[in-house]
């Protein structure tokens, strides 16, 4: 699932990432309460949360699945640049922290990697 409240976006995303994983169902959500909502009824394999949505913000969210014993695979994807957003999305649960401006670089190997230790555990 992407939890992105940016409409354009979200779909560049998704479209991408049909294209690179043909067989991945890529759901989309547009705020925090959407996102849960769609955690807590699909308990997806993989969320990408963006850290800057409105109402319940991608921190909150990630430590809403997580604390709620869903399994997803959390991926933080943000333009908030720091350490503190980094360290606050770890410790709220995310399994990574990627930068948008480094998305296309990285996103794919980072869902590649959680995908198969998820499957295989």
């Amino acid at each position: 699932m992407i939890v992105e409240d940016h409409v354009m976006l979200s779909d560049s995303i998704k479209s991408w990432l049909e294209e690179l994983f043909p067989l991945l169902v890529i759901n989309q959500a547009h705020d925090g309460k959407e996102g849960w909502d769609f955690a807590g009824s699909e308990n997806p394999d993989l969320a990408i949360i963006d850290i800057g949505l409105p109402g319940m913000n991608g921190i909150d969210l990630t430590n809403k699945i997580v604390s709620n014993g869903f399994k997803t695979q959390i991926i933080v994807l943000t333009n908030f640049d720091g350490k503190v957003y980094e360290e606050r999305a770890y410790a709220a649960g995310a399994h990574a922290f990627i930068s948008k401006q480094n998305m296309y670089n990285q996103l794919p190997s980072v869902i590649t990697k959680l995908l198969t230790c998820h499957l295989q555990s």
